[in-house]
């Protein structure tokens, strides 16, 4: 069950580099976006949000934890967010700074919509 959140923070290191690209570059760090660059790094962020939901909703279905844990999708309001500001502004280092933080609302959202889906699901 923790794989989830797991490369939900994982997500959040990843979204860590994009504003610092520039000295990441000029200090000689082989970080996955100077290796791959932003445009290509802002084009894997969708399919990472999609595989974290798609294997979040696969561990309801095979019933590893309860359908009430469906909650994690209150996170989906960041993954969009965040998709869409890496999407627009890849080119513009400064303008992704806030982007590490809006992963960290996704995570946080997530691991709360499961942790409350638990919960509530130990209670009926």
């Amino acid at each position: 069950m923790g794989t989830g959140p797991a490369l939900c923070i994982t997500l959040v290191l990843f979204c860590s580099h994009f504003h610092q690209i520039n000295e990441d570059k000029k200090f000689g760090k082989r970080s996955p976006l100077v290796l791959i660059g932003t445009k290509k790094s802002a084009l894997l962020v969708p399919l990472i949000v999609l595989f974290i939901y798609s294997f979040q909703t696969f561990t309801i279905f095979v019933e590893f934890i309860p359908r009430l844990c469906f909650l994690y999708l209150i996170s989906l309001p960041y993954a969009i967010k965040l998709i869409n500001i890496l999407n627009s502004y890849h080119y513009r280092p400064k303008s992704l700074k806030d982007c590490k933080f809006i992963a960290l609302k996704f995570q946080t959202m997530n691991g709360f919509g499961l942790i409350i889906g638990l919960l509530f699901n130990s209670f009926l």
